[in-house]
């Protein structure tokens, strides 16, 4: 994507890892010349638990950026049964797997949108769920239905916004 033009802002709970990442995309763009632009957000989806978190950690930091395209890609699974999960493994899940979907949309869509009225470029939003999500599997519960929940949304959402924004859903495997 960043060889395609496109600027890059990466958002994950690792710095290091981000950092890594951002090094690796600068330096195979480089001889394209293209005058990337990136940055990085750390931010733990697990323990963001408001729209109002998403807010001030996420949007706020990227307001006024013209934003072409918002993948929604975080994932995190835990095994086992469900009455023998911890309650903070089964928080953690779902708030990666779901909450963290409609959140960061909800904080990022007016955005998007007004980027469609003030110049009539469509944005995209690109939400990575699981086949899991459509066959729940003893152990992996939890994230079969947040990965449901996911696709769902992004369904929906492709349905709502399809004169402004692109809506993708992807359930991989």
């Amino acid at each position: 994507m960043a060889k395609q033009g496109f600027n890059i802002c990466i958002i994950s709970r690792n710095e290091q890892k981000i950092n890594s990442k951002i090094d690796e995309i600068n330096a195979a763009c480089k001889e394209a010349n293209t005058g990337l632009e990136t940055m990085s957000i750390v931010a733990d989806f697990s323990k963001l638990l408001t729209i109002k978190d998403y807010q001030d950690t996420i949007a706020n930091r990227l307001e006024g950026i013209d934003i072409g395209l918002l993948i929604a890609n975080a994932g995190l699974m835990s095994f086992g049964p469900f009455a023998e999960t911890r309650d903070w493994e089964v928080e953690e899940v779902f708030n990666v797997n779901a909450t963290q979907v409609v959140y960061l949309i909800k904080v990022m869509v007016n955005q998007l949108i007004n980027r469609y009225d003030a110049n009539g470029l469509r944005s995209g939003i690109i939400i990575t769920s699981s086949g899991l999500g459509s066959m729940p599997i003893s152990g992996t519960i939890t994230y079969s239905a947040a990965k449901s929940f996911a696709s769902f949304m992004g369904e929906g959402l492709n349905y709502e916004l399809k004169d402004k924004i692109d809506v993708m859903s992807y359930q991989a495997g």
